[in-house]
């Protein structure tokens, strides 16, 4: 999709730049690291005075109903929505109730598709499931599609990153069985 964003103002006024609302849907810091890294070679294509919006979504929010409406209507007034996924398998369910939602939303205007998937995928293309379940979307909502292939960047941060996870994950499980154990009672009041 080639687009490009003319702002003709009336005499004597300041040409408005353009505004480009992109929303990124990704699977973890990796794949969200993948999709910023390929926004970030948009400004060499735009105009100097372009902006550029930014809306970022872990798709683990989208399981919950209430997040993944908040989520449908933003990404109904994005411009582009990039999904940046590892790509083994088909979508995630969450995704794929997500994009229904987001359909019911969408209005009649251009919008582009983007779908970020690890280079190990490659091989399959367009046959993979994901992206393959994406252009059957793209062709009912009669919207652009684009698609790539590329390893998510591993950072110095990623194991650290991976032992918070972890560490976070035990002590909530030994915060739980502490509070089964307590009789309900015992912590409920400080004078008590």
């Amino acid at each position: 999709m080639q687009a490009s964003v003319q702002a003709y103002p009336r005499a004597g006024e300041t040409p408005i730049p353009p505004l480009l609302d992109v929303m990124i849907l990704y699977e973890d810091f990796g794949t969200g690291l993948r999709a910023k890294r390929s926004l970030d070679l948009l400004p060499d294509h735009l105009r100097a005075n372009a902006k550029l919006t930014t809306k970022l979504w872990r798709t683990q929010l989208l399981a919950d109903p209430l997040l993944s409406e908040q989520a449908a209507r933003e990404g109904a007034a994005a411009d582009v929505i990039i999904i940046s996924l590892h790509g083994q398998g088909t979508l995630p369910a969450e995704v794929q109730a997500w994009l229904g939602c987001w359909l019911r939303h969408k209005q009649r205007r251009p919008y582009a598709l983007g779908v970020l998937l690890d280079s190990g995928e490659v091989n399959h293309g367009s046959e993979n499931p994901v992206v393959s379940y994406m252009q059957q979307l793209a062709a009912t909502a009669r919207v652009d599609l684009f698609y790539g292939f590329s390893e998510a960047p591993m950072t110095a941060l990623d194991p650290a990153m991976e032992e918070i996870n972890r560490r976070a994950h035990q002590s909530s499980t030994l915060l739980e069985d502490m509070l089964k154990r307590t009789e309900p009672h015992r912590w409920w009041g400080i004078n008590e």
